[in-house]
């Protein structure tokens, strides 16, 4: 049975990719679309904090105190620069460009291309979400299993991609063999992580969904020879509020 209800001891529901609250178990998460959620004990303080610290930062209000003078127009153009500004791609270890002969640029263009075999529109690799795909590869590789999904949802809404989702793969070696030695080239690679990507139903339905429109697709190879793959797909946005 499913439990969908808040509890007698004051329990919520959570999203454990972008942390949105609900009164139900009812996934997809409406912020997010994730599918998994958690309880968390009920806090109206803390709801009080949240809403009284987002209370003056919509666009209007940012914008309305440009009228308080050049300092504030100053200081205020900062905040906005400072709030714009994508998050620096951590440096990871290992190739981003080729590693065992193989193209890993050539391989991330026929993950995108065999994604959109499955779509009746096809996604546009767009510069900022590409850039989130790779924030999403440099961070699973520098922080591996102690890596927080939540906190890489976080970190990727600061791309300002719109609504978005994200999935990654790690393909591992066995018996001696490096994860990139497993293939013969970059579409052999590529259509590996396909199918391992759209034989996940719930993959499937949002790499398909035609709300999003923009996609970034990255490839990257650590010392060890593993290979890490992130694909997102985003509503799209521009940068702005």
């Amino acid at each position: 049975m499913v439990d969908d209800g808040v509890d007698g001891d004051g329990f919520e529901w959570r999203c454990e990719h972008c942390g949105e609250r609900t009164p139900k178990n009812n996934p997809p998460c409406s912020n997010c679309g994730g599918m998994s959620m958690e309880k968390a004990p009920l806090n109206d303080e803390r709801d009080v904090r949240e809403a009284e610290a987002l209370a003056g930062t919509s666009r209007r209000a940012i914008l309305g105190y440009g009228a308080a003078g050049a300092a504030a127009i100053l200081g205020g153009g900062y905040f906005i620069w400072d709030a714009l500004t994508p998050p620096e791609i951590p440096e990871a270890p290992g190739n981003a460009d080729a590693a065992g002969g193989i193209s890993l640029v050539a391989a991330a263009d026929a993950v995108l291309a065999g994604v959109n075999d499955a779509r009746s529109e096809a996604l546009t690799e767009v510069d900022r979400v590409r850039s989130a795909a790779r924030y999403a590869t440099a961070y699973t590789v520098v922080e591996g299993d102690a890596g927080s999904a939540r906190e890489l949802f976080q970190r990727l809404d600061e791309f300002r991609i719109g609504r978005f989702q994200f999935v990654r793969r790690v393909i591992t070696g066995d018996a001696g063999t490096r994860g990139i030695e497993t293939f013969a080239d970059a579409d052999e690679l590529a259509a590996a992580v396909v199918d391992s990507l759209l034989g996940t139903d719930e993959v499937r339905a949002f790499l398909a969904n035609e709300r999003f429109a923009n996609a970034g697709v990255d490839v990257h190879v650590d010392p060890e020879g593993d290979v890490y793959v992130a694909v997102v797909v985003a509503t799209g946005g521009d940068g702005f509020l």
